[in-house]
C-alpha cells in the first residue's frame, strides 16, 4: 500500500476481515465528502467551519495510518482557526478565545509556520494534496 497503513483498523477490528472491510467502506465514503466540505467552505471564508471538517477528517485519516495526510489536516485546522482569531478578536467571542488558547499552545515552530501559511491559497493547497492523497488511498483500499 502506497498511503495507507491498516495496522491500527486491524488491531481495532481484531483482525475479523468482515469489520475490516466495514471501517475501510465507511472511510472511503467520507473521503470526497471532507474535500467538498472543505472547499466550500473555503470558498465562503466559514473559517470554524473549515477547522471542524478539518479536525474531523484528521480523526479518520489518521486511523487509517495516513500520517502526512493527518498532518496536513492539522495544519489546515490550525491555519482556519489561526485566521478566524484575526478576524474575530478572543475578547468577547467565546469561539475566538478557545482557538487562540489552542493556538497558543502549539509548539513555536508550528505556530510560526502557521503564522507565514494562513491564507487561503495554502489552504487551497492543502486540499489539493488532500485530493491527490485520498485519491492514492481509494486505490490502496480497493484490494482490502
Amino acid at each position: 500500500m502506497k498511503v495507507v497503513d491498516l495496522t491500527y483498523i486491524n488491531a481495532a477490528a481484531d483482525g475479523n476481515p468482515e469489520l475490516v472491510r466495514a471501517l475501510v467502506d465507511i472511510f472511503l465514503s467520507q473521503l470526497d465528502d471532507f474535500r467538498v466540505e472543505l472547499e466550500n467552505a473555503v470558498s465562503k471564508f466559514d473559517w470554524c467551519k473549515v477547522a471542524d471538517v478539518a479536525h474531523k477528517a484528521k480523526g479518520s485519516i489518521l486511523s487509517m495510518g495516513m500520517a502526512d495526510l493527518a498532518d496536513a489536516m492539522e495544519r489546515v485546522e490550525m491555519i482556519a482557526k489561526a485566521i478566524y482569531v484575526e478576524a474575530v478578536p478572543p475578547l468577547g467571542d467565546k469561539r475566538s478565545a478557545e482557538y487562540s488558547v489552542q493556538l497558543d499552545a502549539l509548539p513555536q515552530s508550528m505556530l510560526y509556520w502557521i503564522n507565514n501559511n494562513k491564507t487561503t491559497s495554502m489552504l487551497r493547497r492543502l486540499i489539493d494534496f488532500y485530493r491527490s492523497q485520498a485519491e492514492l488511498a481509494s486505490a490502496d483500499l480497493a484490494a482490502v
